[in-house]
Formats: structure tokens, C-alpha cells, sequence
């Protein structure tokens, strides 16, 4: 019989790889890979644009991954450089027209997912899911942290 922690561990693990799997199913229209979803989430929702190292943090991933990333997609002209000039790391990273239309798209695909998983829920309980759910994020964030710094020592 499995714990409630084995059962959440699994349950989050699912929802993760659906969510991948939704996300991934939408960005093959482009021949872009799944995990560049975030990259332009977090653009879409800073209009003034990030640099490659506030990408980084935002999305917490490495400078070669989102560089590479970067790359492909400025290639494709899903987002642009604000100064092409200036220091590849520090120049403002914007979405074009056209991938502000894909990660609108993939936002309302993978929103449209979640809603139907949720449809028998009320408003509350979709409210406190979120809540918990950032709660635990947080929490379980701020103790690798600590954890990270005890093995540095």
C-alpha cells in the first residue's frame, strides 16, 4: 500500500509528463523541442524582455541549455535580440510576433488540458490546489537550498 507521500510523489511525477507530453505535442508543429516552453513562457510574461542569464534563473536551468535554446529559436525567428550588438548575455531576449502567437498557443493548449483534468472541482478547491501546490514548491525549493549549502561546507 502506498503513502500519501508515494502517492503525491507519483501523481506530481504523471502530471509533469502529461504536461511535457501536451506541450511537446504542440511545439512538434514547429520542430521546436517541448522544453523550450518555458523560455517563451517567461518572455511572454515580461514583455521588456530578459537577458540569457535572467532566463536562466527564471527558468532555472544552465547558461549552455538556454543558450543553445536561444540560439535556435532567435534562428527561427520565434524571438530577437534588442541589441545583436551588445554582449550575447546581456542583451534583452524579446518575442517576435510570431512567438508571442506560439506561446499564447501552447499556453491555451496546455491551460485547456488542466482545465478539463480540473472540470469537476469547484473554484475553491481549484483556488487551494494552486495554492498547495506553490506552498509545497516553495518549501520543498528553500530546503534543497539549505540542504545545497550544508554539502558546500
Amino acid at each position: 500500500m502506498l503513502t500519501g507521500f508515494e502517492q503525491l510523489s507519483i501523481g506530481v511525477h504523471e502530471l509533469y509528463l502529461t504536461m511535457h507530453r501536451v506541450e511537446t505535442k504542440q511545439m512538434e508543429k514547429y520542430g521546436l523541442r517541448g522544453a523550450y516552453v518555458k523560455y517563451l513562457v517567461a518572455l511572454l510574461h515580461t514583455p521588456e524582455g530578459l537577458t540569457i542569464s535572467q532566463l536562466c534563473e527564471i527558468c532555472d536551468q544552465d547558461k549552455a541549455a538556454v543558450s543553445r535554446a536561444v540560439s535556435e529559436l532567435v534562428g527561427r525567428e520565434f524571438i530577437w535580440r534588442d541589441n545583436p550588438r551588445k554582449n550575447h548575455y546581456r542583451a534583452k531576449l524579446k518575442l517576435s510576433e510570431r512567438g508571442c502567437e506560439l506561446a499564447k498557443e501552447v499556453c491555451n493548449s496546455a491551460k485547456d488540458a488542466f482545465d478539463e483534468a480540473v472540470a469537476g472541482l469547484t473554484q475553491e478547491q481549484k483556488d487551494n490546489l494552486y495554492e498547495l501546490m506553490f506552498a509545497v514548491s516553495d518549501n520543498l525549493h528553500v530546503i534543497g537550498m539549505k540542504k545545497a549549502e550544508r554539502y558546500e561546507k
